[in-house]
């Protein structure tokens, strides 16, 4: 009921966040998932009722439409954390809710549809985020169709906070079109060493293992440098903070790119490095296998001669802790 109807605007999304963070425990800890449905249904149509409520600001209902990110609920689960379960459950979730109220959301994405120029002023600005996360759902339901609209923004969008959510997604969830967007992005807009970033960041958000070797490769890229903190965290801050999955991939390979990266940028920028360093910092809550790699990881961090005093500090206290 607070979650659809409280007055209180904070408590009604405190509500709505809590209850969708409790579904996302439970699915990511359920054998069978698909016997959670009934509370996915329940928690849809509070939000339906939610994103109909005209009266609400757009960015407030924008708020509303956010789920928790991976890492969230890896932090509220704190023990034993299986990051592979975490993405399964979100997924299922986006979907889910893409189905039981996709004619809401593509009426609301309709509805905040504008021709005007570009506006920083905040009622744009809520209108642009209610779009983008409506858009979000509907390419988590699926179709056709949804594809198609995805593609859509992409190629027509007007402002850069459109066209790089709808680049995010496409990277997100794959098909044929991800490598010609990142192409047709780069192609348009490789002369902004500022918006380039927003070309890295996106690929390496892909939720697929050869996302690692796809970033080793953009390390040589000729719009890329060590020595640029921006191109640093687009990249690697990108992949190791918002792809929670292929960081913390099961085989260790995502902990051994960003300790390889850690020390080759010690070298150039010991600062840098040892703020990269500490998205290491969830290693503990992980199950087994991933703590004794990520373990590994920062052991041979600590190990290596000639680092940095923050560098080592940093990697030895995880490792006490």
């Amino acid at each position: 009921f607070r979650m659809a109807h409280d007055s209180d605007l904070f408590a009604r999304w405190q509500a709505t966040n809590d209850f969708a963070t409790r579904i996302l425990i439970q699915l990511a800890k359920a054998k069978e998932p698909g016997k959670h449905q009934q509370r996915m249904k329940t928690y849809a149509k509070a939000l339906e009722n939610s994103l109909n409520d005209t009266s609400l600001d757009q960015a407030y209902r924008a708020e509303l439409l956010k789920l928790p990110t991976e890492a969230d609920i890896a932090r509220d689960i704190a023990r034993n954390v299986d990051p592979d379960a975490i993405y399964a459950a979100r997924s299922l979730f986006s979907k889910t809710i893409g189905r039981h109220i996709g004619r809401t959301l593509e009426a609301a994405f309709a509805a905040t549809a504008s021709e005007r120029p570009f506006s920083p002023v905040a009622a744009s600005a809520g209108r642009r985020a209610l779009r983008n996360l409506a858009l979000t759902l509907l390419t988590a339901r699926g179709t056709k169709n949804d594809k198609a609209r995805l593609q859509a923004q992409f190629e027509n969008a007007t402002n850069m906070t459109e066209e790089a959510h709808a680049l995010y997604l496409i990277s997100a969830n794959g098909g044929a079109t991800r490598q010609a967007a990142f192409d047709a992005f780069y192609e348009k807009w490789h002369d902004d060493h500022l918006v380039i970033n927003t070309w890295f960041a996106a690929q390496a958000m892909i939720p697929a293992k050869s996302v690692a070797s796809r970033v080793r490769k953009l390390l040589r890229h000729p719009n890329f440098s060590l020595t640029t903190p921006n191109n640093i965290w687009a990249l690697l801050g990108t992949f190791a903070m918002h792809n929670v999955r292929e960081f913390n991939r099961a085989d260790g390979s995502g902990y051994n790119l960003i300790a390889k990266q850690v020390l080759a940028l010690d070298r150039i920028n010991p600062q840098v490095a040892a703020r990269l360093l500490n998205v290491f910092r969830s290693w503990p809550v992980m199950e087994p296998g991933r703590r004794k790699h990520a373990k590994y990881a920062l052991s041979n961090i600590a190990h290596t001669s000639n680092i940095s005093r923050d560098v080592y500090e940093i990697a030895s206290k995880m490792l006490d802790d």
